[in-house]
């Protein structure tokens, strides 16, 4: 899994945990988009942290 900002810098990449949570608490406030990859399927979701 990995963590872009707005201007498509990459922020984090790591692995869902069990219960598929992402700790965001220490992004700073903005846009994101978070993309995950489970074999030939890619999720992508936009979110804002406020």
């Amino acid at each position: 899994m990995t963590i872009h900002n707005a201007l498509g810098s990459l922020m984090r990449t790591t692995t869902l945990s069990a219960n598929g949570s992402v700790d965001v608490s220490d992004l700073a406030t903005g846009s994101y988009v978070l993309r995950v990859v489970d074999d030939d399927e890619v999720g992508v979701l936009r979110f804002v942290k406020e």
